[in-house]
């Protein structure tokens, strides 16, 4: 079975179809792309995403950046 590999994603403004300006969770497809190659299934984390549920069901996880990503630590001694 392939590894799940979640990918942080961030919220900007997209505008297709009928929608205009629509905040939207978005990554550049290269980091699914590289995950599919590397023989994972890519799963899309928009923020908020991190509960310890959600973070215990993937195998692996890419922080791909953006303005919203904060990363921050229930154990401050960690």
């Amino acid at each position: 079975m392939r590894p799940i590999i979640g990918i942080t994603s961030y919220v900007v403004p997209a505008t297709w179809g009928v929608w205009r300006d629509l905040p939207s969770a978005l990554l550049p497809h290269d980091y699914v792309a590289a995950v599919q190659e590397a023989g994972g299934h890519a799963v899309l984390l928009p923020p908020g995403s991190g509960s310890p549920g959600v973070l215990r069901a993937l195998d692996g996880l890419v922080l791909s950046g953006g303005a919203l990503l904060q990363l921050t630590s229930d154990n401050p001694g960690a």
